[in-house]
């Protein structure tokens, strides 16, 4: 087999693959699509994110689960009218339940790793714009379970604790298109460095 005609079936094989999604919300659908099977984000509670330019919504279900987890709130991203991030917030006492439940629908995740204390700490206080006491070092975990699944055009992470939660009692799961999140990222980088350059030249 030659190896033009292995590029090209890759390439039908990486179209013919649709992106993951939760219930009835699809990455990649248009907004207008998501809010007519999810009533808790109207219009009028879209926020906007200038730096990112995207636009989203978050919300606390009462009755929504995952794996049998109760999610404790849920948050969706939009770029260019588009579905590219949902990600739910259970608690960690149910993070072995989810991660089961994606083994069993997705397989076995594509990449798996362990973040020690250090890092943890790190990520709080960089999250929480301030230094952590002594006292809140010591609740910190030992370590962490981060786990992906990927289908080449989308994305699933699994923290075990949520990096905005200063308590280390909550763990999130994220949907992400890789195409847009990849978008949303460079717009954030492009914004940080044009205020550097603003701040340089006022100089």
């Amino acid at each position: 087999m030659n190896r033009v005609l292995i590029v090209v079936m890759m390439t039908v094989a990486a179209f013919a693959q649709e992106p993951y999604h939760f219930e009835r919300d699809v990455l990649g659908e248009s907004l207008a699509s998501y809010q007519q099977n999810n009533s808790e984000c109207p219009t009028a509670k879209l926020k906007t994110d200038a730096n990112r330019k995207i636009q989203f919504c978050q919300d606390r279900p009462s009755t929504l689960t995952f794996g049998r987890a109760k999610v404790l709130e849920k948050r969706v991203g939009f770029l260019h009218g588009h579905l590219y991030l949902v990600t739910m917030t259970f608690s960690h006492a149910d993070f072995n339940a989810v991660s089961l439940a994606l083994s069993e629908k997705f397989g076995q995740p594509s990449k798996a790793r362990s973040s020690g204390q250090a890092a943890l700490i790190t990520i709080a206080e960089v999250m929480g714009s301030k230094e952590m006491t002594q006292e809140q070092r010591k609740n910190v975990p030992l370590n962490a379970q981060t786990k992906e699944w990927a289908n080449g055009i989308s994305t699933i992470s699994l923290s075990e604790y949520d990096a905005t939660d200063p308590t280390f009692n909550t763990s999130t799961v994220s949907f992400t298109l890789d195409e847009l999140l990849k978008e949303v990222r460079d717009n954030a980088t492009k914004s940080v460095n044009q205020s550097r350059d603003k701040a340089k030249s006022g100089m």
